[in-house]
């Protein structure tokens, strides 16, 4: 993924990769599994919005899980963040 990007933008998306990543990994701490649940949720719909943009744009299969099953996850996901 990385090397498709300009240099100036890798340190921004790999911030972002850590913190995505963080946010997970210290919602597992958590004593409330709707943080939990919400929190992958998250990862999961973010890795198919990447996956789709740009590991693999104008791939079907991908477009489709991002049209249909990204969206839906990040607001589930999101609802039992907050």
């Amino acid at each position: 993924l990385m090397p498709s990007f300009p240099p100036p933008v890798r340190p921004v998306l790999a911030a972002y990769v850590v913190f995505i990543s963080l946010m997970f990994l210290l919602s597992l701490f958590s004593r409330s599994r709707l943080l939990m649940a919400g929190s992958a949720l998250y990862l999961v719909s973010d890795s198919l919005i990447a996956l789709a943009t740009f590991v693999f744009p104008g791939h079907a299969l991908f477009a489709a899980l991002d049209l249909y099953g990204a969206w839906p996850l990040y607001v589930a996901g999101q609802t039992l963040i907050t």
